[in-house]
């Protein structure tokens, strides 16, 4: 599709007819996400998890696929109704997929909500805040999925307005918040929501999750500057091993 390749307002195009013979497993799933076939979406997402792990899928495929949808959607190349099955299917798939892995990994937790107990660092209470829309919010709530697969205690709030976001963020008594920003376009959102964070909760241990920011954290710190995080993460396995290292300084 050449049109969709040098045009870049039809680029989705070219994810949706494209005849190359070689698709990333995120292009194939977007493919068919672009194409409303929720099955097939599904069966690309499940067939991908047989080789690899949770945590793995999310970050090579369904959060790349994500990022290409917010750029067709921010392009106006995406209608209404494309944009919010792709979501929904996302949803319901992010759902099922972390139900599986909950049930596979840790038995005993299988009917645990979004506040489950943290087995390992006493009760370590984690929240995932989306930055900007409903992207961020998703995944937010796939790491909030990959926090209490790791045995913390983690959830995710809805994206709402700010206000309500805080007032939330209250009432959960939570101890690390997790700005959850899907670049490009949720940058300064997620520093902005970072600073309103930092001035109604001082103690609020605040780390912002740039998900797949080009040039990694050293980058992504330089965006959202210094005064309000107290880390940045890129990937999962960043924002883990930032989980791990500010409770054990809150703990101590």
């Amino acid at each position: 599709m050449l049109i969709g390749r040098y045009v870049p307002q039809l680029s989705f195009l070219e994810v949706l007819l494209g005849d190359e013979p070689v698709l990333s497993p995120e292009q194939i799933f977007y493919q068919r996400l672009l194409a409303m076939d929720q099955d097939e979406a599904r069966y690309i997402a499940e067939a991908q998890l047989q080789n690899q792990s949770l945590e793995s899928l999310y970050e090579t495929v369904l959060i790349p696929a994500l990022r290409l949808a917010e750029e067709d959607r921010h392009s106006d190349v995406l209608g209404e109704r494309t944009s919010e099955f792709i979501a929904q299917t996302t949803r319901e798939l992010i759902d099922d997929l972390g139900d599986r892995a909950v049930q596979r990994d840790s038995p005993e937790e299988a009917s645990g909500g979004g506040f489950s107990s943290d087995r390992r660092l006493g009760g370590t209470a984690i929240v995932c805040v989306p930055a900007r829309d409903e992207a961020d919010e998703l995944v937010g709530m796939m790491f909030a999925q990959i926090l209490r697969q790791a045995g913390y205690g983690a959830s995710y709030l809805p994206i709402g307005t700010v206000n309500d976001m805080l007032e939330q963020v209250q009432m959960g008594d939570f101890r690390i918040a997790y700005v959850s920003a899907l670049p490009p376009f949720a940058v300064g959102q997620a520093r902005s929501l970072c600073k309103r964070l930092r001035e109604r909760f001082p103690e609020l241990v605040i780390v912002i999750g740039l998900w797949k920011f080009a040039g990694g954290v050293p980058k992504a710190q330089e965006r959202v500057g210094a005064s309000c995080a107290n880390a940045v993460a890129t990937t999962f396995s960043e924002g883990l091993l930032q989980v791990a290292r500010l409770s054990h300084l809150d703990t101590a």
